[in-house]
């Protein structure tokens, strides 16, 4: 079972190689993550906003990745920052990498508003900012800036996360505008905030 962004579910089975097309969800399901790491390696200036999404990361047992991309950030973009990673890591890592080297090779942002591959790691971290968590609001500005710049639905959504964190979950309200995606992606991610409230 493949882990979803951050959330703390089961590793991959690594006993068996990954299929392309897994390969590929892995990528789909990170790529905001991908996209911020690229920026952050590219702009030193965002290794401070980039900073929250790692301890998000690293709490969520993802420790050897959060290592990988330190190391990256630190300015080693050779396949010696690969060692020692599992499959989904590996996978992770290396498309971080061939991002830094060619830009044109980042998957696209989009294609993770599906809702349930990006939706519980934003809830995740929305949820954290709610109760004042400043890694987490960084680390969610730091996506939202991410996926400003992709435009369209990705664009929307990424505006209502103040909102979102202030406890708006009016969702006729925040959906305007967007088209079936982005609304996907919006009902997705208040589903997940409220499963926090029934704990």
């Amino acid at each position: 079972m493949m882990r979803s962004e951050f959330n703390g579910s089961s590793p991959l089975d690594t006993t068996m190689p990954l299929t392309e097309e897994t390969k590929q969800q892995v990528r789909q399901t990170h790529a905001p993550f991908i996209h911020a790491v690229v920026s952050a390696a590219q702009n030193p200036t965002l290794h401070k906003e980039i900073e929250g999404m790692l301890n998000h990361a690293e709490e969520n047992g993802w420790a050897a990745l959060v290592v990988a991309v330190r190391r990256i950030l630190s300015g080693h973009h050779n396949e010696g920052v690969l060692v020692g990673l599992d499959d989904e890591d590996l996978v992770i890592v290396t498309c971080i990498l061939d991002g830094i080297r060619n830009p044109a090779t980042l998957p696209d942002v989009t294609n993770t508003a599906d809702g349930s591959q990006a939706a519980p790691g934003l809830a995740q971290m929305i949820h954290a900012a709610r109760q004042g968590d400043t890694q987490s609001l960084q680390a969610l500005a730091l996506m939202g800036e991410q996926m400003t710049r992709v435009g369209g639905d990705m664009a929307r959504v990424a505006s209502t996360f103040h909102a979102l964190v202030q406890g708006d979950q009016d969702v006729d309200t925040l959906t305007q505008g967007m088209e079936i995606k982005g609304c996907n992606l919006l009902l997705a991610i208040t589903e997940e905030l409220g499963k926090f409230k029934t704990h």
